[in-house]
């Protein structure tokens, strides 16, 4: 029973110290958005970089749930979005991140670490991806329509029910994939590692590209219907200011 209550109360402490470094990483960075201008497309290099470092470093102290809440701060004020991101996360630690049903549409994560990372239903449409570890990841049902996941590892990953219509997978790493059920409509799949893929009942069209030489099994189908998107997720709100009231300062 001591041992239980000792486990206990280091348990609680770690979760102050975490929610402790979490508001520094906040205050910290709302300073850079309102003093520096971190928002403003023109802001210096050396403020970006501030800005990376702090994020990098918070990442790699903080625990699995408690990353969600950086990663919606950064997308809310729109510093990890488009294909030339104010705010560069390439190298970022988000292995095993619990991100199910966030709403990151847009969402810059190229070459980020996302190994066994939970997505499932994340709503990651046009996201750029290319190049991210996402190994074991659990992308079932998510939302990827129009991303790209170019050369991205994806060995033994669920994308179990995924949208993908339009996503651009070339060189993407799907070996053991499951993609069972998966809308691959218009999907771009030239030149990826498709072994051992799961494609039972995925739907394709005449635009989906596949690996020279590969054909999708017959349990896989061509169904000309649209699919219905997803309703969107409205995700938890934490203490952090809006972009707009950025722009009133």
């Amino acid at each position: 029973l001591a041992r239980k209550r000792e486990a206990a109360d280091e348990r609680a402490i770690e979760s102050r110290a975490q929610e402790t470094a979490l508001q520094g990483y906040f205050d910290r960075m709302t300073e850079l958005l309102l003093d520096r201008r971190l928002c403003d497309p023109t802001v210096s290099d050396e403020v970006r970089e501030i800005a990376r470092v702090r994020t990098l470093n918070i990442l790699r102290r903080l625990d699995t749930k408690r990353m969600r809440f950086v990663l919606e701060f950064l997308h809310d004020m729109q510093l990890i979005c488009e294909e030339t991101p104010t705010l560069a996360l390439q190298g970022a630690d988000l292995r095993s991140a619990l991100l199910r049903n966030s709403q990151l549409p847009d969402i810059n994560l190229a070459q980020a670490l996302l190994s066994e990372a939970t997505l499932a239903g994340a709503n990651l449409t046009a996201g750029q991806l290319n190049g991210a570890l996402l190994n074991k990841a659990d992308l079932s049902s998510a939302k990827l329509q129009d991303a790209s996941l170019m050369g991205a590892n994806l060995v033994k990953a669920n994308l179990r029910h995924a949208d993908l219509r339009g996503a651009n997978l070339v060189k993407a790493n799907c070996a053991e994939v499951d993609l069972s059920y998966a809308n691959l409509r218009g999907a771009n799949l030239q030149e990826a590692h498709l072994e051992q893929v799961n494609l039972t009942g995925a739907t394709f069209d005449e635009k989906t590209q596949w690996p020279t030489g590969f054909a999708p099994p017959p349990k896989a189908k061509v169904s000309p219907k649209r699919a219905k998107a997803n309703q969107p997720w409205h995700w938890l709100s934490h203490s952090w200011p809006s972009k707009n009231r950025m722009n009133h300062r």
